[in-house]
């Protein structure tokens, strides 16, 4: 599915009614348009309701080099992406931890979370791209991190 597939009403009439009216057939529109793109369940995945971290700091290495991390225990075969939540804390200020798609060599495609206060926890949901074994990569600073913890929230097919 595309944009091209997406028909949007005539554009809004003055009337109260009719723009209410209006608005409601967009709304029917988009929401047709979405729910086919992207929340179909074919495409976008919900890993449940998850009782543990499916990583943790005792999983990871922390030195600032670039490892493999993978998924394929929790992410099906034939996911394209994988949601996830990522909480990190350090009694530093600026401790960080990327993620990227397996393979890439830059920085510029990736995720960041980095500290932004000693001993608070930094939280974020992101999108990471996986390649066909469900495997991303992952870079953390080299320091003694308090926490590091990931949830797979989900994948997309």
């Amino acid at each position: 599915m595309d944009w091209t597939e997406l028909t949007i009403p005539n554009p809004p009439p003055t009337e109260n009614v009719e723009f209410d009216r209006w608005l409601n057939n967009l709304t029917k529109h988009l929401r047709n348009y979405l729910g086919g793109l992207i929340l179909n369940d074919d495409i976008a995945n919900d890993a449940g309701d998850t009782a543990a971290w499916d990583f943790e700091l005792g999983d990871l290495t922390t030195d600032g080099t670039w490892y493999d991390l993978d998924l394929s225990g929790t992410v099906p075969a034939g996911a394209k992406a994988v949601f996830l939540h990522v909480t990190i804390v350090d009694n530093a200020v600026g401790s960080w931890i990327n993620f990227r798609e397996n393979g890439n060599s830059n920085n510029y495609n990736r995720s960041l979370i980095r500290t932004q206060i000693a001993d608070v926890g930094m939280e974020s949901d992101i999108l990471v791209f996986c390649d066909s074994s469900r495997v991303i990569e992952y870079s953390a600073a080299n320091v003694t991190f308090t926490s590091i913890s990931i949830a797979i929230k989900g994948w997309l097919m």
